[in-house]
């Protein structure tokens, strides 16, 4: 009987542990198969040859010799431990698969396929149950944030922010992002006190300061604007300034057309349009396919009363714009940027409808100027 018991604990263990890590590969991408089936096969072979070996050896035994080799408690003690390694080895699976299912995500984010990366984050998620590691659940949910962000899908996207830091509340990340889902849906006097929090975690993130910049420019706070633009571009160490300039020769981060926006803005409000232009121009230089950036400069040069240049510019800003919302339609800063080239184009009609659509997307604000009053 104790022969038996012992062969039917270990059968059913190992069983457990096999069955569990094959069915976790089956609903992983074929790079994460690829990677680890092959371990899964082996590990079950020499398993198997161990177990069988195992139990021919006790079968050779005497009854009373097996009798003293396993008694009662030594089964005991074995079925615990073998508990606690299969345990162990489905957590480090499901580990693996969550980690593999993130990274699928952010992959899928940069190549901008944002539907896919949400699929792949909210699979991560579902795995994520049972591997409890606070910290790699608030990732996926931030990159999960990310993706719902460039859809457009503010609210579920503010909720996310909201999960991860129910997880990990000193992450930095988190609040950042949580302060850009507030700046899209232009609660820009809400995002800033984000910002601030964020900047007690890290601050020396220059894409931060380049979110709090344009934050602080939209809502009229000019002077920390430039103060914190200027900031966000001295740690970007961005093409124009004295410090170094390793983006001058790479593709500069989306995050650092904020800072320019902010700079060159706040440049223009202060009456310092010849310096807004130059900071304007550098934007465009890195950033000619948004709309946003295309649209300042058009503003700058409207103040400098170069009519036809900021015409043709204008121009330019609604072709960007068209260009983005045929990839993303519910972006609401580029709807707004469109809306205000539009109305310096004199195309008010035009401008008026994109206007709706802003409104509609966010029924609780009235939008002047891409703020929100």
């Amino acid at each position: 009987m104790s022969i038996f018991l012992f062969w039917l604990l270990w059968i059913a263990g190992f069983a457990v542990f096999t069955a569990t890590r094959f069915l976790i590969l089956l609903f992983t991408t074929p790079a994460f198969r690829r990677k680890y089936l092959p371990a899964t096969i082996v590990y079950s072979l020499v398993g198997t040859f161990a177990l069988g070996g195992g139990i021919l050896q006790l079968q050779s035994l005497t009854p009373s010799a097996q009798t003293q080799s396993i008694g009662p408690l030594g089964i005991f003690v074995i079925f615990c431990l073998l508990v606690a390694i299969t345990i162990q080895l489905i957590r480090d699976t499901f580990g693996a698969t969550v980690r593999g299912l993130a990274t699928k995500g952010n992959r899928l984010v940069r190549l901008s396929k944002y539907a896919d990366a949400l699929t792949a984050y909210d699979r991560a998620l579902i795995g994520a149950r049972w591997y409890p590691n606070n910290q790699v659940r608030a990732n996926i949910r931030i990159g999960r944030a990310g993706a719902l962000l460039a859809l457009g899908r503010y609210d579920e996207a503010l909720a996310a922010c909201d999960q991860a830091l129910a997880l990990a509340p000193a992450l930095a990340l988190a609040w950042t992002l949580k302060g850009a889902v507030l700046t899209n849906q232009l609660r820009y006097s809400e995002a800033i006190p984000i910002y601030e929090h964020a900047l007690t975690l890290t601050a020396t993130d220059p894409q931060l300061w380049a979110l709090m910049a344009y934050a602080l420019e939209r809502a009229d706070r000019t002077d920390d604007a430039l103060a914190a633009s200027e900031k966000a571009l001295q740690l970007a160490a961005a093409p124009g300034l004295t410090t170094p300039a390793p983006l001058a020769t790479t593709p500069p981060p989306t995050w650092l057309l904020f800072a320019w926006i902010a700079h060159a803005r706040a440049l223009n409000t202060l009456d310092r349009s010849d310096e807004a232009l130059t900071a304007a121009e550098r934007g465009v230089e890195q950033f000619p396919h948004f709309a946003a950036m295309q649209l300042t400069k058009a503003q700058v040069l409207t103040r400098l009363h170069r009519a036809d240049e900021a015409q043709a510019t204008a121009a330019e800003a609604v072709h960007a714009a068209d260009q983005q919302l045929a990839k993303l339609p519910h972006v609401v800063p580029v709807l707004v940027a469109k809306a205000n080239a539009l109305r310096l184009l004199g195309h008010d009609t035009e401008a008026e409808a994109i206007e709706a659509q802003v409104r509609a997307l966010l029924p609780n604000l009235t939008i002047v100027d891409g703020r929100a009053v």
